[in-house]
Parts: C-alpha cells; structure tokens; sequence
C-alpha cells in the first residue's frame, strides 16, 4: 500500500468515525431533589449468598445537603429519603453493613442556608432508582 492510499485509508475511517450514532445519556441511578445534590451513588449487594429473587443492595450516595428550611436543623442518616418511580420510600442509613465502612457523618448543626455534605445508604430491591429528599422529622 502506498502513501497515497493509506491517506485516503485513514481519512476514510475518521469521516466514518463520525457518522456513528450519538450515545443515549444514560439514566442516573439516583437524582437529587430541591435541597440535595447527589455526588455519586453505587450499588452494593446487601445479602452476600443471597438466591437472586430474594436479593437486596444498598444504594450508597455521597450528597450535599443545602438547609433551605428556615430554621437550623441536626441531620441524621434517617432524614435522608429515597423515593422510587412507584412511591415506594426507603429510611437512610449510615451504618450496619460492609457497605458503610469508613463513612463518618457530619452530626452538628446545619444553619439555615448552609451546606454539608453526607454519605448516605439505602436497603432496596434490584433496579432501584429514584430520588433522595431530605425528610425533617
């Protein structure tokens, strides 16, 4: 193959490259809500050993809450919220499983209108997705 030819080779391939179909966003597997961001979540499994129609995982989020309530607040893994497509809601966590080795939360107060951030886990069925909400009972 000449020069010539492996030019016309490579610029072939480039203008190819850029005809593929652009790639779908994939959906997150946990959004935030009005008060919180979600850094990042991932999924462990809950049951090691478990049959798989009985399995459960956690899904561990690192978020930032903003206390945009009014008033100053204490929060607790057990004020954090996650709440499926069905309206099915699953109690935060921070502790109780291997998933939660090394999490060390914030427990002072978060002044109204500051921000702090939290690591967060939640015991759900396979496929869970959903939304966390800051829940101040």
């Amino acid at each position: 193959m000449n020069r010539t030819s492996a030019l016309a080779c490579l610029v072939a391939c480039l203008a190819l490259s850029g005809c593929q179909e652009p790639k779908a966003d994939a959906v997150p597997l946990v959004t935030g809500s009005r008060d919180i961001v979600v850094r990042s979540a991932r999924t462990y499994q809950a049951d090691p050993g478990a049959t798989t129609s009985s399995q459960a995982y956690y899904i561990v989020c690192a978020v930032t809450f903003t206390n945009d309530l009014g008033y100053d607040v204490a929060p607790a893994a057990k004020n954090f919220v996650l709440q499926d497509a069905l309206g099915q809601t699953y109690v935060g966590v921070d502790s109780g499983a291997t998933a939660f080795v090394g999490v060390s939360n914030y427990s002072g107060i978060v002044k109204r209108d500051d921000k702090q951030e939290y690591t967060v886990g939640f015991r759900v069925p396979a496929n869970t997705r959903g939304s966390v909400f800051y829940a101040a009972y």
